[in-house]
């Protein structure tokens, strides 16, 4: 009888396992933040911004810079000095930029909290900052966009 009695634990502990694995991998909306990188009214490249566990993911892209043109690509809150660096080439202290093959901007970074700290902005301004959509993408060329949510 003891024997019976410990069964329904194996059944239970069976259909948990198999329960929870099934309902962890049911899609969730995204969250994502686009930035079309502009001079002008001409749109020079794109950028795509969205929540990880560890901070924001960004992929920045440009079309119109070949020949490793952009050296430096940073975040500024519209009205504000203070930047997060993506990138900055031959500096110290940040990554460099990377490019495609024709020499255009191909760049995939993290901003996290050191980042941010980096920067002198706290999570609250930088998340506040996108919400209102003042949050700038900037290259060293000139071109910039600012971050709206299309999702």
């Amino acid at each position: 009888m003891e024997r019976l009695k410990g069964g329904w634990l194996f059944w239970v502990m069976l259909l948990v396992s198999v329960a929870l694995p099934a309902s962890a991998g049911q899609l969730q909306k995204k969250i994502l933040f686009q930035a079309q990188i502009k001079v002008g009214a001409v749109a020079k490249g794109g950028s795509i911004l969205q929540p990880v566990k560890t901070g924001w993911d960004t992929s920045t892209k440009t079309w119109a810079y070949p020949g490793q043109v952009v050296t430096r690509v940073n975040l500024r809150i519209d009205g504000d000095s203070r930047q997060v660096v993506l990138c900055e080439n031959g500096s110290p202290t940040y990554d460099d930029c990377t490019y495609a093959a024709d020499g255009n901007l191909d760049l995939d970074a993290l901003v996290n909290g050191t980042s941010l700290f980096l920067a002198g902005i706290n999570g609250g301004e930088f998340n506040t900052a996108l919400v209102n959509e003042v949050l700038l993408i900037e290259l060293n060329t000139g071109a910039a966009g600012n971050y709206v949510r299309i999702h």
